[in-house]
């Protein structure tokens, strides 16, 4: 019988990192996003198939930082989405970063991130960054330097 500590520790460790490939290159729908923190419960209390047990606290409070008094257990909902902030991160900043290239010249030919219409026909690497835009929006900030990206008329 594995402890409260050793089941947080094994979610952590495990469960909540197995997602993470998929989770950084496309946005995962919400119900899976809910039927990974059911499993998450259920665990972390000890259910079973033939015994579901008492959950002794909020899953809210069990997902709050160790330091707020929770088990410091991500929320995959907003794991997805900050592994999403960080590949549109890259996309904008990197230089020569892997992939950034063949991006911006399939979707970003004449335009920018912030102004491309979310209507388009897109990958599901391409939907899931748009999805951040208004996460890096909050963060980001442009710089004009020597002015020979600016267009006068549209910026």
């Amino acid at each position: 019988m594995l402890s409260l500590a050793s089941r947080t520790t094994l979610i952590q460790s495990v469960s909540s990192t197995l997602p993470a490939y998929t989770m950084q290159t496309m946005d995962v729908p919400m119900k899976v996003c809910n039927d990974i923190h059911r499993l998450h419960r259920n665990f972390l209390w000890g259910d079973t198939i033939e015994k579901r047990k008492v959950h002794l606290v909020n899953w809210e409070l069990v997902c709050q930082l160790k330091k707020m008094g929770g088990l410091g257990i991500r929320k995959t909902r907003n794991q997805n989405l900050a592994l999403l902030a960080k590949l549109s991160w890259k996309l904008i900043c990197e230089e020569g970063a892997l992939g950034k290239d063949v991006l911006k010249k399939k979707y970003l030919k004449t335009t920018s991130l912030n102004k491309w219409p979310k209507r388009r026909p897109a990958s599901h690497v391409w939907r899931g960054i748009l999805k951040t835009r208004s996460t890096l929006g909050k963060g980001v900030k442009w710089e004009i330097g020597n002015g020979k990206n600016v267009d006068l008329w549209s910026d």
